[in-house]
């Protein structure tokens, strides 16, 4: 409506949706001259005031049919509390079915691997998480790992490793704040075999590893997607997820 707006002095465009038949008028730049011109308008053309009728009488019915007229008084009681309550349970769902295996290869190299490093770089997990996957008998848990030290690791392990891209900026400039040194290591790593590489964020930002062999994707950075790539990565799960993008370099 702001559209129009601009080509009509305040409360014309409202006359004119009024007249075009419109029974709710919305968003008026000037309420007051917008009801003081339909008012004239009516005073001129008592024709207009059938029409304001019919209007205010198919309001009121559907108000009417949905039992407005009877209302319910509402237990405003903690009521925050009480709409926010399944928060938690909802965001974690669409967590766990949202987190993607883009190539469809991370769940057959973390199913079959007897042991697992997991390498966190730019930013470390949620503490309880940390906690939580260090407990994991199978999981040998790197919050804090020097890059070339990571590279050294991954030239010598005979299992799966798991590099956790976590906490960079959801805005691509800048490459979503990601380092230099960053980046070059994800593109020296890529083609590893045994390596997934995990975006907990913007998917945009796989474009640093187009080809990579296994790779997953969680969309968003925060508790709730930490904690549903804790849980793949401990027991890989099957959802039926797929990557909604195209970034630069993927086919």
């Amino acid at each position: 409506m702001q559209g129009v707006a601009n080509y009509y002095q305040p409360g014309e465009v409202d006359l004119k949706a009024f007249l075009a038949g419109n029974d709710i008028l919305l968003f008026s730049q000037d309420p007051e001259k917008a009801i003081n011109k339909i008012e004239l308008a009516i005073k001129e053309n008592v024709a207009l005031e059938r029409i304001l009728s019919n209007s205010v009488h198919k309001i009121l019915m559907a108000k009417f049919q949905y039992g407005l007229a009877h209302p319910k008084i509402i237990d405003t009681t903690a009521l925050t509390n009480k709409l926010n309550s399944t928060t938690d349970k909802i965001n974690a769902a669409i967590a766990h079915q949202a987190i993607t295996d883009v190539k469809g290869k991370a769940k057959e190299l973390l199913s079959t691997a007897k042991n697992i490093h997991v390498i966190c770089i730019h930013k470390r997990l949620d503490s309880l998480l940390e906690k939580s996957i260090s407990q994991n008998s199978k999981i040998n848990y790197h919050p804090k790992l020097e890059l070339n030290n990571a590279a050294k690791l991954i030239d010598t392990a005979t299992q799966a490793v798991v590099i956790a891209i976590n906490g960079y900026s959801p805005y691509p400039n800048n490459n979503f704040g990601l380092s230099n040194e960053e980046i070059n290591f994800l593109s020296g790593i890529q083609k590893n075999k045994q390596v997934c590489l995990a975006f907990i964020g913007n998917p945009y930002a796989i474009r640093f590893a187009p080809k990579a062999n296994a790779l997953l994707v969680t969309y968003e950075s925060n508790i709730y997607t930490e904690s549903a790539f804790v849980d793949f990565v401990s027991q890989p799960f099957q959802n039926n997820s797929t990557l909604p993008i195209t970034p630069i370099g993927f086919e």
